[in-house]
């Protein structure tokens, strides 16, 4: 019975390691490219920067048009140069359609039973076949598959095809990866998949622009499965993706239609929905003593209109405040004067916002990224000065510096790379201290100022001008309390300006980093923007107590934020006919 047993094992593992080879290598008749086709010819996309332009009226990933698919399955799209070629799974045909009106130019059915992924490598158009995990090249003027090859070892589940480099890329979500194969048919490049769900591929440039069904989102990959951004998918499940070297093409599996992104030309800052709140900043002055205080100054940072936020009338106080200042950042401050707080008792001083919120993306793309020259000489002089909690050149700051950027010059792979780096090398720690950067660094963890502290420290030494924001977060519900506010820092890249950047988030997996750099949700009201030390406020960004009289009282402040939705005035009732 053993030797029965081990009978089968062996041919089991022969079995299983000859399918392998034999499915990770072409047939032998069969080369990975036709020697010869009478293929239609065509060019690749060209390789031209793609600029933004900050102010446009359509944005980065705007619908620019779209049409209805020929067929109710659409999977995968290509560009060969003057037409769009679409894979649709229920007939099994590839459809040539023309990019203006929709209609099909020419469609034929090809001998796979699930054609998906769609490439075109400047002379030959690719498709696989999801379910035999074949590849075909496609001679489109006779209408057939020329070559099939035998199916690759990309993984169990290949969907997205693109050509880069001479190298077929299929993407496979069980897999979990993006493979790239040369001549021989073996791997020859893996890029780990970054998203949840990998779909549709098309190239840009040297990058990939990949689709994510579960996400609802299309992400810009780098060859080392780096997510540089992302644009929201225009439908519910995209499918195939194409780059005609100015706009994204998609195909959309439950609408059923092909849609046309912008891409080149467009604004790279997207703007959300508009939700009003209404928040109200309470500090609680508490004279725990047994002296009465006579007065006791409350600074309060005022919030101002910004790409996320529209304030709505006035700010208000209560009290009235004796007067408002401005500090050295420009941060305009409302000193509010309470006066006789009674042995043992508390007195409040009230800031209310009424805003209109909304979340911010800024598509940055690292060839469109201007030098350290075309920073403002002013930007500069403010935000890359030294302060008491950033010592920039302190010893184990210095070394950190070195350590993180190397010989990196692009601002905006360089904010990133710092924003892995102490995601690395400092964990979340919520403790009531805030520590000096080189301190944080030396400690290892760290809250959400002291994550900033050491990020504008870093930033600064390196070169690149740095800030801070802080104010308050919605917490979950939109009727909710807010005792533990935000602050993160932002730093300045041209030509987009401020930056927002969250380093104080653990990264999970490779998409979430482009929500944490050039992203702010439609959640927070900024009340302070910052450098360092304030006239007023000195570090806080909340709310600040102090000119106590008598000096010897035992005061202190709580602080907290009331949200609550604001409703729109109700419109008078129509008169009953």
């Amino acid at each position: 019975m053993k030797k029965i047993w081990l009978v089968v094992f062996i041919l089991f593992t022969v079995g299983s390691f000859v399918t392998f080879s034999y499915s990770a290598e072409p047939k032998k008749n069969a080369p990975l490219k036709p020697e010869k086709s009478g293929a239609k010819k065509g060019t690749l996309p060209p390789a031209k920067p793609i600029q933004v332009a900050i102010g446009a009226n359509v944005c980065i990933g705007d619908v620019m048009t779209s049409f209805p698919s020929p067929g109710p399955r659409p999977t995968g799209l290509a560009w060969d140069g003057k037409a769009l070629w679409l894979a649709e799974k229920k007939t099994r045909k590839l459809y040539c359609l023309d990019p203006e009106t929709g209609k099909v130019l020419k469609s034929f059915e090809v001998p796979l039973i699930e054609p998906t992924g769609l490439a075109w490598d400047g002379e030959y158009l690719w498709v696989i076949d999801s379910f035999t995990r074949q590849l075909g090249i496609v001679d489109t003027e006779k209408g057939k598959v020329e070559t099939q090859i035998t199916p690759f070892s990309s993984g169990p589940s290949p969907f997205g095809l693109a050509w880069l480099d001479n190298m077929a890329w299929i993407s496979d979500s069980r897999a979990d990866a993006i493979t790239g194969y040369r001549q021989s048919g073996w791997p020859h490049v893996r890029i780990p998949g970054p998203t949840i769900q990998l779909g549709g591929l098309a190239v840009m440039g040297e990058y990939f622009w990949c689709s994510d069904r579960i996400r609802d989102r299309i992400s810009l990959i780098t060859r080392d499965g780096e997510v540089l951004c992302e644009i929201p998918s225009p439908g519910p499940h995209p499918t195939g993706l194409a780059f005609d070297g100015d706009h994204l093409w998609v195909a959309d599996y439950e609408t059923d239609k092909i849609y046309k992104l912008c891409i080149n030309g467009g604004n790279p800052i997207r703007l959300g929905k508009e939700q009003k709140v209404e928040v109200e900043y309470y500090a609680h002055v508490v004279n725990r003593g047994r002296v009465a205080v006579k007065s006791a100054d409350v600074f309060y940072p005022i919030p101002v209109d910004m790409p996320g936020q529209r304030i709505l009338g006035n700010v208000t106080f209560d009290p009235q405040p004796a007067e408002i200042l401005t500090d050295q950042w420009g941060q305009r401050v409302a000193r509010l004067s309470l006066t006789d707080i009674g042995k043992e008792s508390v007195k409040a001083a009230t800031m209310t916002i009424r805003a209109a919120i909304r979340s911010v993306r800024i598509v940055i793309l690292p060839e469109s990224v201007g030098n350290r020259s075309e920073i403002p000489e002013d930007v500069k002089k403010l935000y890359l000065s030294d302060d008491k909690m950033y010592q920039i050149e302190h010893p184990i700051l210095k070394k950190a510096v070195k350590e993180c950027f190397g010989n990196e010059t692009n601002l905006f792979l360089g904010t990133r790379t710092l924003v892995k780096y102490l995601s690395d090398k400092i964990t979340f720690n919520l403790d009531g201290r805030w520590n000096n950067a080189s301190q944080v660094l030396r400690q290892g963890h760290g809250s959400c100022s002291e994550f900033t502290y050491v990020f504008i420290a870093m930033a600064r030494s390196w070169g690149l001008p740095a800030r801070y924001v802080g104010g308050t977060l919605m917490r979950g519900d939109k009727a909710s309390i807010d005792s533990t506010y935000h602050r993160w820092p932002e730093v300045y890249i041209p030509p987009y300006g401020w930056v927002a950047v969250e380093p104080s988030v653990r990264i999970r997996y490779g998409a979430q980093l482009a929500d944490f750099i050039g992203y702010v949700d439609d959640r927070a009201v900024i009340t302070t923007i910052g450098g360092g030390n304030s006239d007023y406020v000195k570090w806080t960004y909340i709310a600040r107590l102090a000119n106590v009289e008598p000096e010897e009282a035992r005061v202190g402040v709580r602080t907290s934020t009331e949200w609550q939705p604001l409703k729109d005035e109700e419109k008078p009732a129509k008169p009953a006919k």
